[in-house]
């Protein structure tokens, strides 16, 4: 509805609520005299057209917001979101160059998710490239600028995308931590967003599954969702907002704002010849006008007319969009050599054409962007004709993209969108004139390139999701053998990767497919198939799949033994890594002949104070306490820790875990003051080297609880078990395992309290409590 049309309601409801006014006052017995009745009618006016008045001028606000959008200021929360403070998380698209203000869809999908909470932008018939995402990100815009406190963007056409959008919303939000799996960290942030007081914005764009969405939708809490799709199965979710083509009115507009022209019969004309498509008149538009290539509408459907799509593209393309709109994006890539004679700003819109929508951060922009390295003899004849190959600016190419709509700029700065629609017609094309493969390679060494500049993988967390997400895009592409072998490689670096920051649950989505890819394209006896098997066996204990982790570990081991040898590193790594899963799979006999096994052969190859030497009499130690075998557990681990503190320092992450380790063999065997001491000591280390709220600081809190309970000090077990829940809850979420052995370990506690106070009373009780010490660790997943 527009703004004219709300004060038009708003003039008409004011002026019946005064006649019936004066009705009645008129009729009133006794009759009031005409200055007191022409006062009453006043009055009930003005309460009248004060509210309707708000309520008219909100539309205008609303295209005012739109026009101006506000940056986000970003800022680290663990509770409720500062007064005045917001968070913006997400590829958040920005307005698009000419973007045409849909008014009566915009008020549609305002009215809608404020009123159901759970609003579905749906394309007409599954069509691409008519708006959907646009309108929501400019309802998104506006909800930022008017000062929502939380407003998520989050690519949710496959479950991994819309996890790592959530992942990321943790993190903004202070509730991901270290060794968090992102499908946990994502469900922290959905607690997290329902206990905000709103309102806040959540926005799953281009969904496909309505179950997937269904499942990751918060059911309480102030919080309102928008729902991008082309599929109509989406309809139970909320109320459904169908986002059509163009009117006829509309893409005359459009195209008169975008060229400059006024021929409005001519652009009528245009509009029906595209569909009246809002992306394909974007791309036309574009070109069309003074000083553009196409100075007329005629010039340019006279290029239509005799551009022939069987020339440009595949004969099965097509499908979902119209022919014209592949026409339209193509003119516009063909109009870029007029502003880019050098070819950069195509070279880098090919490469955003093969990976994920999602689009690129700056560092990846800039490696996409880099000229390709000469090799062989053109390596000499290039370096003598330009000495120094320098990268173009990537603003200024970023730049000539927008301005003929192929990209769209983000929020978020620096990074960039591609839409789907192009990307597809682009691969299309590439695929068609045989460029695919070349494209596909360069983009693969670029990934490579951009992770492997983010030094601090964990704090880049996030972007590793992203980079993953392209690396499965470019693996589903076609390709000859030499392109899927360096993709096979890419995907093995991201496994890697993901590693490093315990990403298990992606390492086991990407590692299972590409262990089998590997086998069949190098062989199941090649070292990169060996390796890629030993990471998916690791993350499979990670995430305590351990029938898998043992089958898989069993045969990673046999293999290296008779390919590379006992002795080799790899080897070793693999044979503590099977001995880990044993333990944990209880199995301690084999567990421990194992790590036996592995300390005297790394003694023997790499000496005594080696790190992994020292990682596997770690292990060793804690086999031993698992197999009961306690005064050579402590042995061993007052050994290790004492090697690990001379050669690592006191405040390495391992010696940290070796000193919690030696602290639960103390408990075992009953010498509790020095399990409480030792604890005491490694809490405020691990509080301040890695701070308070790291799970293997919120481990050792839980273990310090225990010792205080055990030496008989109730209140201060309590009070740590409380705080050691409440933190959990915050920073795991409520359903993680360390939460629930924690919330049991604090009843137990309450329990001993009830038993001691009915004790004193008279009363007699049974006790039912357990154990409350946690399990021991032997520290992070170790390499393979």
């Amino acid at each position: 509805m527009s703004v004219a049309q709300r004060w038009g309601f708003a003039v008409l409801a004011t002026i019946l609520g005064s006649a019936l006014t004066w009705t009645a006052v008129a009729a009133w017995p006794g009759h009031l005299d005409t200055q007191s009745a022409a006062s009453v009618v006043g009055v009930v006016a003005a309460l009248i057209l004060g509210p309707a008045g708000w309520w008219a001028q909100q539309g205008a606000a609303d295209r005012a917001l739109l026009a101006s959008p506000a940056g986000p200021v970003p800022v680290q929360s663990r509770g409720p979101v500062d007064a005045g403070q917001q968070l913006v998380v997400g590829d958040l698209p920005g307005q698009a160059v000419g973007w045409q203000d849909r008014v009566e869809l915009l008020d549609q999908l305002t009215l809608m998710a404020g009123h159901s909470r759970t609003a579905v932008v749906c394309a007409v018939a599954g069509q691409r490239g008519i708006g959907k995402t646009q309108l929501a990100a400019a309802y998104a815009r506006a909800r930022v600028a008017e000062g929502w406190p939380v407003v998520a963007w989050v690519v949710a056409d496959t479950s991994a995308n819309l996890v790592t959008g959530l992942d990321k919303l943790a993190a903004a939000a202070g509730v991901r931590q270290p060794d968090t799996d992102p499908t946990d960290a994502a469900r922290a942030a959905l607690a997290w967003l329902r206990t905000q007081p709103g309102p806040c914005l959540l926005v799953y764009d281009n969904a496909l599954d309505p179950d997937l969405i269904r499942t990751w939708t918060p059911p309480v809490g102030a919080v309102h969702i928008v729902v991008t799709t082309t599929r109509y199965d989406f309809v139970n979710l909320g109320e459904s907002l169908d986002v059509t083509l163009f009117t006829p009115t509309e893409a005359v507009t459009y195209l008169r704002t975008r060229t400059g022209l006024a021929d409005d019969t001519a652009a009528a004309q245009l509009a029906e010849e595209l569909g009246r498509l809002p992306l394909a008149l974007a791309q036309a538009g574009a070109v069309i006008g003074p000083r553009r290539r196409y100075r007329t509408y005629r010039a340019y459907l006279d290029r239509l007319a005799t551009t022939s799509v069987a020339d440009l593209l595949p004969p099965a393309s097509g499908g979902d969009y119209p022919h014209s709109a592949a026409q339209a994006i193509l003119l516009a890539v063909d109009d870029l050599a007029a502003a880019d004679p050098g070819g950069h700003a195509r070279r880098l819109l090919d490469h955003l054409a093969v990976l994920a929508p999602a689009g690129a951060d700056p560092v990846l922009l800039r490696h996409l962007a880099a000229p390709p390295r000469p090799t062989g003899r053109r390596r000499w004849w290039h370096a003598l004709r330009r000495p120094a190959n320098v990268a173009p600016d990537v603003d200024s190419l970023t730049a000539i993209l927008a301005q003929r709509s192929l990209i769209l700029p983000s929020v978020e700065a620096g990074r960039v969108v591609v839409h789907r629609l192009v990307q597809r017609v682009l691969r299309e094309r590439l695929q068609y004139t045989r460029h695919l493969d070349p494209v596909l390679r360069s983009a693969a060494d670029a990934l490579s390139a951009a992770a492997a500049e983010h030094g601090n993988r964990w704090a880049t967390r996030s972007l590793i999701a992203d980079y993953t997400d392209d690396t499965r895009t470019l693996a589903g592409s076609p390709a000859d053998t030499t392109t899927r072998r360096r993709l096979l490689i890419l995907q093995q670096d991201m496994l890697n990767w993901l590693g490093e920051v315990h990403n298990y649950s992606t390492v086991i989505t990407l590692g299972a497919p590409l262990v089998a890819d590997l086998e069949q394209a190098l062989g199941p006896d090649h070292p990169n198939t060996m390796w890629s098997r030993g990471s998916l066996a690791a993350a499979y204990r990670a995430v305590r799949r351990l029938d898998e982790a043992i089958a898989l570990g069993e045969r990673t081991v046999a293999d290296r033994e008779r390919v590379l040898g006992p002795d080799h590193p790899d080897t070793l790594w693999s044979r503590s890594n099977l001995a880990a899963a044993y333990r944990d799979g209880g199995r301690p006999d084999e567990a421990i002949a194992l790590d036996e096994r592995t300390v005297a052969d790394r003694e023997r190859v790499l000496g005594p104070d080696h790190p992994d030497t020292l990682w596997s009499r770690n292990n060793l130690a804690v086999a031993y306490r698992v197999g009961g075998r306690l005064d050579e557990a402590i042995a061993l681990h007052e050994r290790t820790v004492a090697d690990r503190e001379r050669v690592l320092g006191p405040d390495h992450p391992n010696t940290l875990w070796s000193r919690n380790n030696l602290a639960a063999g103390y408990r075992a065997v009953g010498r509790l003051d020095e399990a409480t001491a030792l604890d005491e000591r490694t809490v405020a280390d691990l509080e301040r080297v890695l701070g308070p709220d790291h799970p293997d600081t919120l481990w050792s809190r839980n273990n310090l609880a225990a010792d205080y309970r055990a030496v008989g000090r109730l209140d201060e077990a309590i009070a740590l078990h409380e705080r050691t829940v409440a933190d959990r809850e915050r920073v795991l979420g409520p359903d993680h395992p360390h939460t629930l052995w924690s919330r049991n370990n604090l009843a137990n506690a309450r329990s001993q309290r009830l038993e001691e106070q009915s004790a004193a009373a008279g009363v007699e009780q049974r006790s039912t409590a357990t154990s409350s010490n946690e399990p021991g660790a032997t520290g992070p997943v170790s390499p393979v």
